[in-house]
């Protein structure tokens, strides 16, 4: 009985004639050979599959950043427009509001001409809380900043600073039509003029009895410091300096260092 071969004899001949010669291989370098091609071809068809995920995730990942940055160019530039057109309406009301100034209300201005017995029993009223206030010393009276210190209108009202309120405003805001004269609210000295990044040009006036006055946006000032001035006098023109869209008057009230709602010392006469 014939023993099983445990080789493969491969017989090698050439087409001229040559010497033929073979090579014997066992069966198991035969069988090994064919398992790591089997295992290759495997591998590297998984290796093409998942290359082609890799390459597709990537490709969508670039889409994905390419999108986003457009979004958010694209929102920039909505908050850019919606600036603007924020800006454009203001500009539009207060063009509105040039074209039909409002009627300026005959105001007494001048409390020096009070006189006789109605001196120490002059009454007045505060607008914040309609409360009389009587017997009231006429020095005391003189300082007190109780008019309007520019012919305009209201377009932003004092608010008080408060955690519940993220946007106070410590003064109140009159438009008016550029050049239009300031006046002081009442007699005092020009404790400074300065320029703020905020408020622009800038006039302090100390009026004493604890109280302080501001002129912000001013264009031009008429005055020095250390000048003494008196009520309605003019001390500046309106601007549109520091930080502002329009021209305006920015005016500020301070009672023993705290801001206070100026339009609440405007003087009512019974």
């Amino acid at each position: 009985m014939n023993k099983k071969s445990n080789h493969y004899t491969l017989m090698f001949i050439p087409e001229n004639n040559g010497k033929t010669f073979t090579l014997r291989v066992h069966k198991y370098v035969v069988r090994s050979l064919l398992a790591f091609l089997v295992i290759f071809i495997i591998c590297l068809s998984m290796l093409l599959y998942k290359s082609g995920e890799i390459a597709a995730k990537l490709q969508m990942l670039y889409i994905v950043r390419v999108e986003n940055e457009k979004l958010t160019t694209e929102n920039h530039q909505l908050r850019q427009i919606s600036e603007k057109l924020g800006k454009i309406e203001t500009m539009y009301e207060y063009l509105s509001k040039l074209a039909n100034p409002p009627s300026t209300a005959k105001r007494k201005e001048n409390l020096d001409t009070v006189s006789g017995e109605n001196e120490d029993l002059l009454r007045f009223e505060l607008n914040n809380d309609k409360k009389a206030i009587s017997f009231i010393n006429h020095e005391d009276i003189k300082s007190i900043p109780n008019i309007i210190p520019v012919d305009g209108w209201i377009t932003r009202h004092f608010v008080k600073n408060k955690d519940s309120v993220p946007n106070y405003h410590q003064g109140v805001d009159f438009a008016a039509t550029l050049g239009s004269p300031i006046k002081a609210t009442a007699p005092g000295v020009i404790e400074n003029v300065q320029t703020d990044p905020y408020l622009g040009l800038l006039i302090t006036i100390n009026h004493e009895n604890g109280y302080v006055t501001k002129y912000g946006h001013c264009s031009q000032v008429l005055i020095a410091k250390h000048d003494r001035v008196k009520r309605g006098q003019t001390i500046a023109l309106v601007g549109n300096t520091g930080r502002s869209t329009a021209p305006h008057l920015h005016y500020e009230l301070i009672k023993n260092g705290v801001s206070v709602d100026p339009m609440g010392f405007l003087l009512t006469y019974k």
